[in-house]
């Protein structure tokens, strides 16, 4: 173990040690919002909120979060060029229906960044350990006279995109760090500072990751503002995403299995303050607002319980987006809308990559399912979508779903659950929190088992209407852990009961659905079986438009 390493566990071990002792409290001074927006002319602070409500309301954005990885995973054998970086994830976007382009500047490990930062630090180096193929070229471009960011906010600015800056919260992709082996994404500020973190490496915590730094401590809760307020500052951009889902561990408290204090709701609540009126700030100081998002679980409740208290931050207008959804999804996106309409505020819908595993036959990455799970989000209402961990600028759906109705009469998969993978992280950042689940969970790694004397039913939703014509085919389709009997499997769609399937391959039964049946919006499967207990592992429902495809 060399010097380094020892001098890493040290302080990891020192860390540990004050946080079993009796830790001193720090006195939390809420933020005097008046006292700063009283300075500013009032005029033209109601003409700056004026034009912020006109431009959230202007559009139906299609915002694309390219995860900012670019730079950091640069191609090993490409020249660092602008032109290079910028066809990775960025080019290839102009075209889509994409309106928005929200850059991260990654901020992995809490306050790494590969834009030009003096609030935080200057993410140089290269992480070969985890992609050995790749290099960090942020220095680079940073040389050769702009920084990513700044390269990608004049991208948007010369081809009429908005251009949105991403700042992960509390990203913990360092969690792997250990004292002999420190992960390039673990920060100095952490290395130098292990107290201002959740846990320690010889104290994990039993929920979320030891490496989140602690909201409870002001110096994380200052530092959170001055990143976001450097940038603000420093660059033109159309807005901030204050991306809460990356990751979900903002109190010591929540990761040892509590929920979040009064207090500590007041703390974040308060932060989110201080950025509201900072943006105001500088939007008055600049001439047009900063849309402030947020990026939230979609079940308040959830959210609240980790310490977000999302609805006391609808209620005081400390936000113009809220984007609703993670790794997992907790209810259907018409209870987002409604929650959205109750306050009057702007509420997307956050569409991740699927993480769901064991899958067979019918893909949750693929565009039929993009298609679906936009199309479904659109006709509940929600203001607009956001496209999360999708690299692929090109990738065919962003052409297709800027609006529900550049979706009709095109082919969709719509899965019973598309992004929760056997309630994971539901349960890992949150004891118990799958409590606040409202919807389905029926995914491989958490199968149904269905017994003769118990039926199941499910709920999904459809957004598709039926042609009058005979220009569309639904099916669905049904895969168990073996192969059974058709006739035996009974389903039926809104009280009616659907002839028995056909057996495909590897324990699918195939179903066809008559159009008239499926409803838009909320439907309702019931599914029963006559001879023992079947196990159902998922559940697909095709919506096969003309010229007609077959899987």
């Amino acid at each position: 173990m060399n010097n380094k390493s020892i001098a890493f566990l040290t302080l990891i071990l020192l860390a540990s040690a004050v946080g079993t002792a009796a830790e001193e409290r720090e006195t939390f001074v809420p933020f005097d919002a008046q006292a700063v927006l009283s300075k500013l002319p009032a005029d033209t602070l109601e003409a700056l909120r004026n034009s912020r409500k006109e431009s959230v309301a202007a559009k139906k954005r299609l915002i694309f979060d390219n995860d900012g990885c670019d730079a950091l995973h640069f191609p090993k054998t490409m020249e660092g060029t602008v032109q290079n970086f910028l066809d990775l994830r960025t080019t290839g976007l102009l075209g889509s229906n994409v309106t928005t382009l929200s850059y991260c500047t990654i901020s992995s490990g809490f306050g790494l960044f590969t834009h030009d930062t003096k609030a935080g630090e200057f993410l140089s180096r290269d992480i070969g350990p985890i992609n050995p193929n790749s290099k960090n070229i942020a220095s680079e471009l940073l040389r050769q006279g702009r920084d990513p960011l700044r390269i990608v906010a004049d991208f948007c600015k010369e081809n009429r995109l908005e251009c949105f800056w991403t700042f992960r919260m509390n990203d913990t992709h360092d969690a792997a760090t250990r004292p002999d082996n420190v992960h390039p994404l673990f920060p100095k500020l952490k290395q130098e500072h292990p107290e201002l973190m959740v846990g320690s490496f010889q104290k994990k915590t039993p929920f979320g990751t030891w490496t989140s730094v602690e909201f409870a401590k002001a110096r994380i809760r200052d530092l959170a503002f001055r990143y976001a307020e450097e940038v603000c500052q420093g660059y033109d951009i159309d807005g901030v995403v204050l991306d809460f889902c990356r990751h979900l561990c903002f109190f010591a408290s929540v990761a040892n299995g509590g929920t979040a204090s009064t207090e500590e709701l007041e703390m974040m609540t308060d932060l989110l303050r201080r950025i509201r009126v900072m943006t105001e700030v500088e939007g008055v100081r600049r001439g047009r607002p900063i849309l402030v998002s947020v990026r939230v679980p979609d079940g308040p409740e959830y959210a609240k319980a980790i310490g977000l208290d999302v609805e006391t931050w609808m209620k005081e207008g400390l936000a113009d987006i809220y984007i609703g959804s993670d790794y997992f999804q907790l209810a259907p996106w018409s209870n987002w809308v409604a929650l959205g309409k109750k306050h009057g505020v702007a509420v997307y819908a956050g569409i991740s990559e699927s993480r769901v595993r064991n899958t067979d036959r019918f893909k949750r990455g693929g565009v039929e399912t993009y298609r679906a799970r936009c199309a479904e989000a659109w006709k509940a209402g929600v203001d607009g979508i956001y496209i999360f961990n999708v690299y692929d600028a090109k990738a065919p759906f962003l052409r297709d779903v800027g609006s529900l109705e550049n979706l009709q009469a095109k082919d969709k998969l719509y899965f019973a659950t598309t992004r929760i993978d056997g309630g994971y992280p539901i349960n890992f950042y949150l004891r118990d929190g799958s409590r606040f689940l409202k919807i389905p969970l029926l995914v491989p790694n958490a199968p149904w088992n269905i017994d003769p004397s118990e039926p199941r039913s499910l709920e999904m939703d459809f957004a598709d209407d039926s042609p009058k014509d005979d220009s569309l085919k639904i099916t669905l389709h049904c895969w168990f852990d073996k192969p059974i009997e058709p006739e035996t499997f009974v389903v039926t769609l809104n009280g009616t009961a659907l002839k028995k399937g056909v057996p495909t391959r590897n324990g699918w039964i195939d179903i066809s659905v008559p159009t008239n049946l499926p409803k838009v919006g909320r439907n309702q499967w019931t599914f029963q079986t006559s001879e023992g207990t079947v196990t159902l592992k998922d559940v697909v429902v095709q919506y096969d438009f003309a010229p007609f495809e077959s899987r």
